[in-house]
């Protein structure tokens, strides 16, 4: 098995996983600042879960682009992160922008390219629970607090 990247792992440590943090701390394998270059060679990395990091750096865009480079073709990007228009993408003062709606793929592909979606997912909220899954995405856009996290995996073609 090929190298898998825990990025912004914090206390989430996984095991099997290069786990990387901007900070020492139990189970961190690597400090990088991911608003630098990524020191990973150009299609190394097999796979790479991003769980609550992309809203926390200063170029989301630069920072897709950096794991386009070290993604192996066929590679596997997971995002997970806060719903733009739920309380928790406004609640931490770290975050730096809140865009991942049901529609943000649609974004990587205009500003990145180069990714097949392979699932797009909603952890609802309580309220958002309530609602059928179909006409979820939509009103989700207009109503806030619907949906609490966006998960995309993303693979590289």
């Amino acid at each position: 098995m090929g190298l898998k990247l825990n990025l912004g792992c914090g206390a989430n440590i996984m095991e099997g996983w290069m786990n990387v943090d901007i900070k020492p701390g139990k189970g961190v394998d690597k400090i990088v600042d991911l608003d630098k270059a990524w020191p990973w060679k150009d299609s190394s990395v097999d796979e790479i879960y991003m769980k609550h990091t992309l809203e926390h750096l200063a170029d989301q865009v630069k920072s897709l682009k950096e794991a386009k480079r070290v993604l192996r073709k066929g590679g596997k990007l997971t995002i997970r992160g806060p719903f733009y228009n739920h309380y928790s993408a406004f609640a931490d003062p770290t975050h730096k922008s809140n865009w991942l709606t049901p529609y943000s793929f649609y974004w990587i592909e205009l500003y990145v390219g180069g990714f097949r979606l392979a699932k797009r997912q909603f952890l609802k909220s309580t309220l958002g629970k309530l609602i059928p899954s179909p006409v979820l995405a939509p009103l989700s856009l207009v109503f806030g607090n619907l949906v609490q996290e966006m998960i995309f995996e993303l693979e590289k073609m």
